[in-house]
C-alpha cells in the first residue's frame, strides 16, 4: 500500500546535497588578508592558504568571499545553459519510476521482479 493511501499525506522532497554552512568571519577576514598579499584566483589563494598558513578553505568558499566583496567576478561562459542537457530535476531521483511484482510462475518459486523505469 502506498503512504499516501496509509497517512493521506503526499510526500515531498528534501532539498538534495549537503547543508548550507554560512561563511564565518574568520574565513572572510583571513581570506581578504591573504587576498590583499598575493592578488591571485580562489585556486591558487586555496594553496597559498593551506601550504603556509595551514588552513583548509574550500576554493568554491574562497570564490565566494571574493564575489562578495567585488573582488572576483563570475564567468560567463559557465552561466549559459548547456544544450546537452535533457532533463533538470529538483531531486535526481524524482526521475525514476518504480513498480514491483511477485511472479507466480513455479519456475521462479514467488520471486519479486523490480523494474525502474524513466518516464
Amino acid at each position: 500500500m502506498s503512504e499516501y493511501g496509509k497517512t493521506g499525506y503526499i510526500h515531498v522532497l528534501n532539498k538534495p546535497g549537503r547543508p548550507f554552512r554560512p561563511v564565518s568571519y574568520y574565513e572572510i577576514s583571513t581570506v581578504l588578508s591573504v587576498f590583499r598579499q598575493y592578488p591571485c584566483n580562489a585556486l591558487t589563494l586555496e594553496s597559498i592558504l593551506l601550504n603556509r598558513h595551514g588552513i583548509k578553505i574550500p576554493h568554491n568558499r574562497i570564490h565566494k568571499i571574493l564575489k562578495d566583496y567585488k573582488l572576483a567576478s563570475d564567468d560567463t561562459n559557465k552561466q549559459r545553459r548547456r544544450k546537452w542537457i535533457k532533463y533538470e530535476r529538483k531531486h535526481s531521483m524524482s526521475l525514476l519510476h518504480t513498480d514491483w511484482y511477485q511472479i507466480k510462475d513455479y519456475r521462479w518459486k514467488g520471486k519479486w521482479l523490480l523494474v525502474v523505469s524513466i518516464p
